[in-house]
């Protein structure tokens, strides 16, 4: 009874908005999960302020602890309070016993607001400590790759994929990278590895589709396209396809138009 209530209780909290104390009386759900749990309904139905101030009292609860600082740096980067994110992700990272935790976050925050050199130097602190850390290396690539230093980014992604073959977010990352350099067999057989890596997903068959239709293989680029719709591929994406701009020349993609009849 006391597992199945342990459960139940959070929903049951949440679905009636009860005072903080209840669930501590089950035991199950620490006060300061209460009150993130409660933030994140707030913020997500628009009561931003209310959301924050509870995140706030949560990371209050435990002041020497680096995960309620990190926990309200993304909650004020989701509701675009930059410089009080930033603030938050600093406390964690000078409380954290693996700094590298906060710096990734403040890093694409920093990055998001087109401070490329201080987010790569917050990256350079990372990996200087932990040289494996593959989500800094791989957002670092990502940076680079928007500064349009494509030999440095394409080092990035490759130091990656020599220790994680398979890791899906490089593969992506190193598929789109031979695509923007014309490097189509490339990038093919990148989005080849990444489909392979991620069967289930459409990112892969999406890319192969984008590099068909590079190379004006239309009924190729459709098999491959139709792929990705079985496996996710938003019917949303699916009917704007050709506004993608990476299709050139979607408008002759016959599967696009048979499937505008259908639906006609």
């Amino acid at each position: 009874m006391t597992f199945a209530l342990c459960r139940l209780a959070p929903l049951l909290w949440l679905a009636a908005f009860a005072p903080p104390l209840m669930l501590g009386a089950v035991g199950c759900v620490s006060e300061t999960q209460q009150l993130e749990a409660m933030g994140n309904v707030l913020v997500r139905q628009g009561s931003v302020a209310a959301g924050l101030a509870l995140f706030r009292a949560a990371a209050a609860q435990a002041p020497a602890q680096e995960s309620g600082s990190l926990r309200l740096g993304n909650a004020l980067f989701k509701a675009q309070r930059f410089a009080e994110a930033q603030a938050a992700y600093e406390r964690a990272r000078a409380l954290a016993t693996d700094p590298c935790t906060a710096e990734r976050p403040l890093a694409q925050l920093l990055a998001q607001q087109g401070r490329l050199n201080a987010a790569e130097s917050t990256l350079y602190s990372c990996l200087t400590r932990n040289p494996d850390d593959m989500d800094a290396r791989l957002a670092l690539g990502l940076i680079r790759l928007d500064r349009g230093d494509l030999a440095s980014a394409g080092a990035a992604f490759d130091a990656i994929l020599k220790r994680s073959a398979r890791h899906p977010a490089a593969l992506y990352a190193r598929a789109r990278l031979a695509l923007h350099k014309g490097q189509l067999a490339e990038a093919d057989e990148y989005f080849l590895r990444l489909e392979r890596a991620q069967p289930r997903k459409p990112y892969g068959s999406y890319g192969r589709g984008v590099v068909a239709t590079r190379r004006r293989a239309f009924d190729e680029a459709c098999t491959h396209l139709l792929r990705a719709q079985a496996h996710g591929l938003s019917r949303y994406a699916w009917e704007h396809l050709s506004s993608d701009r990476q299709l050139s020349n979607a408008t002759l993609l016959p599967c696009l138009h048979s499937q505008a009849k259908d639906r006609g």
